[in-house]
C-alpha cells in the first residue's frame, strides 16, 4: 500500500504538469494571435503594392499617350484645364483586378511655365470601395523645343 505522503507528491506533481501544460497552452495561443497579425501586415502590403502597381500602369499610359501625341488631351473648350479618364484592368480570366483614373492639368502648359502634371490614381478592388489605393503625381516639363518632354519628378502617396 501506497503511502499518504507518496499519494499526495504524485498529486502534487499531477497539478503542477497541468499548470505548466496551461502556461505552454497560453503562449502558444500568444505566438498563434501573433502571427495572425503578421499576416494581416503582409497581406495589406501586397495589396499596397498591388495598388501602387495599377497607379503606375495609369501614369504610364498617361505618358505614352502624351509622348505619342504633343496635342493630347482633347479638349472640348479653351478654358478647360483638366482632363480625366479612367480604365479597368482585369485578369486573364475576365475578372477586374482594380482601376486606375488619370488626371492631366494642363493650367500650365503654356509658356513661361511648359509643365503638364499627371496624376494617376489606382484602386485595388472597385473605386467605390477600394481594398487599397495609391496616387502617383507626375510633373513634366512640356517645353516644345524638346522632345521627347522630360518628367521633372514623380510623388507616391497611399490613399
Amino acid at each position: 500500500m501506497r503511502s499518504q505522503k507518496e499519494s499526495k507528491s504524485r498529486g502534487a506533481v499531477l497539478i503542477a504538469a497541468l499548470l505548466i501544460s496551461m502556461v505552454l497552452l497560453l503562449v502558444g495561443l500568444g505566438f498563434l494571435g501573433q502571427r495572425r497579425g503578421q499576416y494581416q501586415a503582409a497581406r495589406e502590403a501586397i495589396n499596397r503594392c498591388r495598388a501602387e502597381a495599377l497607379s503606375d500602369a495609369g501614369l504610364q499610359d498617361a505618358l505614352g499617350k502624351l509622348a505619342k501625341d504633343y496635342a493630347f488631351p482633347p479638349l472640348h473648350s479653351a478654358d478647360q484645364s483638366d482632363f480625366v479618364y479612367s480604365e479597368t484592368l482585369k485578369n486573364s480570366a475576365g475578372e477586374s483586378v482594380g482601376t486606375y483614373s488619370v488626371t492631366i492639368t494642363i493650367r500650365y502648359r503654356r509658356p513661361p511655365y511648359n509643365v503638364v502634371r499627371v496624376t494617376s490614381r489606382g484602386y485595388l478592388g472597385s473605386a467605390q470601395q477600394p481594398i487599397a489605393s495609391c496616387v502617383k503625381t507626375a510633373e513634366i516639363d512640356f517645353d516644345p523645343t524638346r522632345i521627347p518632354f522630360r518628367v521633372l519628378f514623380v510623388t507616391t502617396n497611399e490613399g
